[in-house]
């Protein structure tokens, strides 16, 4: 039987699979019809499912729209591809499918009538890439529009039934609340209401059933890249698993509890999953750099649906809105582009935070993030190295062909920045990758303690304090209790208190380590990093291809600190972003701040995220503008808008000049006019151009 040839679809017009009814054992057979998103669209449910393995690909068989179903015939006819010549003049070819799919159709197909489905693999041309990319472009359209969204788990297994049902029992009995920040939880039952508080635990679980919850979290489904489009857009959705069933907004309210307990000792994994799927339901819209940490350890096949999957995902102003995906470019150069549109668009240079050096795998340009790959260590928290600086960048000049003096088209492989050189790397140590176990956490504690005693315990630290205060602050990256107001609920030790209980784990030689307080200092943000010296004396943190000679710059519009390494060329690759302690809010460039005043992570608004702010340790009062920076220049205010109390925007009303201005409102630009390269400069700050390639 031939294969089946599709038709050429516009823009805006997507083929729904009409799946003709059979029994289990029947041939599958479908037909493909054509409709607009722009007109009314007609009933359909949108299927998420892994592909899976094409080894064992299956047929299905496309019949003529214009076929009209005799059940009483077909059900005989379709036993085998024996009989298929009796219905030929009805058939349009064969498709092939993966196995798992296949499984999907017989498992979703009915008896007695049919199912009008949108499955990517079968209503998109997977061989024509222009097709494939303007239908990615309307993906999101196409899932918001369906009736009802289809999550396929695959077949029973794994005691997967008693997975499904304890997740719609813990659901059942939680109401969450995903636009609030922290997410709020409340109990669903009046006659239990204070069964989902933080002081209370959830009804014990079986070892069985725990067993069970990983092995159902560890289905590929909830790895793919993919399903944050697909259940995020849907109106509603269920998860199927063989014969079990449970909403998508019930197994959200079990995972977000499941996400704040306890979980049983060596259930890591299952920990992970299920913080993992726990980031799917949080509904804010947020820029492309946040989207990108989120789904970091997400799986997709083509390394251009890193983007391309996110694009119904983001802010409505950011840089990848109306990106025309083209699966005929290099991962590479669509990696560039976004780069090049956040920006221009976004006006900042935060992409660069984003990029990391794989051991001496370097592919240039280094300043672009190579997203193909999973990023190795976990992004830092709240870094204000630059403050509210102004990006200064260009991509540098080609020479002329004919005289290299005379420059004239831009070359797009090496970018032009501003910034600042702070120190320069004595000794880079490599940590560790995760520690897969309470062992592995226990000697990495160890580990530790020995490198602290290196450093010598009594030392006066560059940017004050002591030694010891400035290494719990580095395996931390200064984030303690302390650090947000009002505190998270799950928020990590104060200061205080694992500096005490590191000094006390350095003299008294405490052997073994309390299990508790080694979590709390091997943490995941120094995973695949390493831990710095540098010839001035500061410490800190890089990832792990960090070797001595790097250099940590402050580049402007780029809020955390990098590690750069010089070439011979005078040029700079980007080896990553890196933690120096004393330099992370604005000293480098401002100076310290002033006495009492300390970097805090403020929630100014209920109505709105944490954001980096300053708390007075005497008054506790809190504010958004920087203690060090005076008034504004001559010409400029705040500018009024929605969220003013949490994030300034300035405009100069004798210029008409305005970062967050009514004409540059979508730009996701918070720079201060205090803080350009000419206003650094007459503060006395020495900045320099440099060339990244």
């Amino acid at each position: 039987m031939v294969d089946y040839e599709y038709t050429p679809i516009e823009d805006k017009v997507i083929r729904i699979l009409t799946l003709l009814p059979g029994r289990s054992d029947h041939v599958l057979r479908i037909k493909l019809r054509t409709i607009e998103l722009s007109a009314p669209v007609p009933s359909y449910e949108a299927l998420s499912y892994v592909w899976g393995s094409s080894a064992k690909p299956e047929k299905v068989v496309v019949v003529a729209p214009s076929v009209s179903i005799d059940l009483s015939e077909t059900f005989n006819l379709l036993k085998t591809f024996r009989s298929l010549s009796k219905i030929m003049n009805t058939t349009l070819g064969v498709l092939a499918v993966t196995e798992n799919l296949a499984t999907a159709l017989r498992h979703l197909r009915r008896e007695d009538e049919s199912r009008d489905l949108w499955i990517d693999a079968i209503c998109i041309n997977q061989q024509d890439l222009i097709e494939r990319g303007t239908q990615v472009a309307i993906m999101g359209d196409i899932y918001a529009q369906a009736q009802q969204v289809l999550v396929w788990l695959v077949t029973e297994g794994g005691d997967s039934t008693l997975a499904v049902e304890t997740l719609a029992f813990i659901g059942s009995l939680i109401e969450a609340d995903w636009r609030q920040i922290p997410v709020e939880m409340k109990p669903s039952l009046v006659s239990d209401p204070n069964w989902a508080w933080d002081h209370l635990v959830i009804p014990r679980l079986a070892d069985k059933t725990w067993r069970a919850l990983e092995a159902l979290f560890d289905r590929p489904w909830f790895a793919r890249l993919w399903i944050w489009q697909e259940v995020r857009m849907a109106q509603t959705a269920i998860v199927i698993c063989g014969t079990a069933t449970v909403p998508w907004s019930i197994l959200g309210n079990a995972v977000l509890f499941l996400s704040c307990r306890p979980k049983p000792f060596g259930a890591a994994a299952l920990a992970y999953r299920i913080n993992a799927t726990y980031n799917i339901f949080r509904s804010t819209l947020l820029w492309l750099p946040n989207m990108l940490e989120r789904t970091n350890s997400a799986t997709c096949t083509d390394p251009r649906d890193r983007i391309y999957s996110l694009m119904n995902l983001v802010d409505e102003a950011d840089c990848i809105v109306g990106l025309k995906p083209d699966y005929s470019a290099e991962p590479h150069k669509v990696f560039q582009e976004v780069v090049l549109r956040h920006q221009t668009r976004n006006g900042n240079l935060k992409m660069l935070s984003c990029c990391e050096m794989y051991g001496t795998d370097v592919k240039k340009p280094t300043w672009v993030p190579d997203w193909s790959k999973r990023r190795m260590c976990q992004p830092l928290y709240f870094p204000r190295s630059c403050w509210m600086s102004k990006m200064e960048c260009s991509l540098r000049e080609k020479p002329k062909e004919d005289d290299t003096k005379e420059r004239t088209s831009p070359d797009s492989n090496v970018l032009r920045v501003t910034g600042m050189h702070v120190t320069t790397v004595k000794t880079a140590k490599k940590l560790w990758s995760r520690p897969e176990s309470d062992q592995d956490i226990i000697t990495s504690a160890y580990m530790l303690r020995d490198l602290m005693v290196s450093l010598g315990l009594h030392q006066t630290y560059i940017a004050g304090g002591n030694m010891i205060e400035a290494f719990c602050r580095t395996i931390r990256t200064g984030i303690f209790a302390d650090f947000h107001i009002p505190p998270l609920p799950m928020a990590p030790p104060a200061f205080s208190t694992l500096k005490d209980s590191f000094v006390k784990f350095i003299y008294e030689h405490t052997d073994p380590v309390e299990p508790r307080f080694a979590k709390n200092i091997v943490t995941k943000v120094l995973d695949n990093r390493a831990f710095l010296t540098t010839r001035e004396g500061y410490i800190g943190l890089a990832p792990e291809a960090a070797r001595p000679g790097d250099e940590v710059w402050i580049v402007l519009g780029c809020q955390s600190p990098l590690l750069l390494r010089a070439t011979r060329e005078g040029e700079y690759e980007v080896v990553g972003e890196c933690y120096l302690q004393g330099i992370m809010f604005g000293e480098a460039l401002l100076g310290p701040l002033p006495e009492s005043w300390m970097p805090a992570s403020v929630k100014f608004d209920p109505a709105h995220a944490y954001v980096c702010g300053f708390v007075n340790g005497e008054t506790g009062k809190t504010r958004i503008e920087d203690p060090r920076l005076g008034p504004l220049p001559p010409g400029w205010r705040i500018l009024d808008h929605a969220d003013t109390v949490s994030r300034h925007r300035y405009v100069n009303d004798e210029t008409g000049e305005g970062f967050g201005t009514k004409e540059h409102y979508h730009l996701n630009e918070f720079s201060d006019p205090r803080m350009t390269a000419q206003a650094l400069a007459e503060r006395g700050v020495t900045l320099r151009t440099i060339e990244l390639v």
